[in-house]
């Protein structure tokens, strides 16, 4: 059964996925991050093959990471932890620290900043002017995540970008 679900699970996201062509890869790319880690987890591989075709790979956290383990320590501990672990993730991955944005907005709450943060991002965009943006896919659960896809959607229509969008 396991070796069934497994095959089942394999089939069905190489008949959603495509692999990118090399012209597609030395494209330069934003990833638009909902929490620090996201990038790394939903973009990682992607993120690592670009750059070695010469890509410049930017990463726009919208949220401060700060509701992560909220029960462990005070908020702006978490937030400072998570900016300097966002800041090392982006580092081993290649990716230099002046690539790397915070829009700092509260963790679980961009739903309440969406018109600021939709401001902020296409003020953003519009100075980066990048070919591709990925983003979290607009299905996927936390709340922070499919907000944040509306917003890039919204913030590169508003800065007037023909960007290719991809979903991750």
């Amino acid at each position: 059964m396991r070796k069934f679900l497994r095959n089942t699970l394999l089939n069905r996201v190489s008949y959603c996925s495509s692999d990118f062509s090399n012209d597609e890869l030395i494209k330069d790319a934003v990833i638009i991050a909902p929490h620090p880690d996201d990038e790394t987890l939903g973009c990682g591989g992607l993120i690592l093959r670009k750059l070695s075709r010469g890509a410049k790979i930017s990463v726009i956290y919208l949220t401060d990471g700060s509701s992560s383990h909220s029960g462990y320590s005070s908020r702006h501990t978490l937030t400072l932890i998570r900016k300097q672990e966002a800041i090392n993730a982006c580092g081993i991955l290649g990716i230099i620290k002046e690539n790397i944005y915070f829009l700092d907005f509260p963790d679980g709450l961009l739903e309440k900043y969406k018109s600021e943060a939709r401001e902020k991002l296409s003020v953003l965009l519009e100075k980066l002017n990048p070919p591709q943006i990925f983003i979290p896919s607009s299905r996927e659960f936390p709340p922070d995540h499919y907000i944040s896809a509306g917003i890039t959607i919204e913030a590169r229509t508003k800065a007037g970008l023909q960007t290719d969008v991809y979903e991750y």
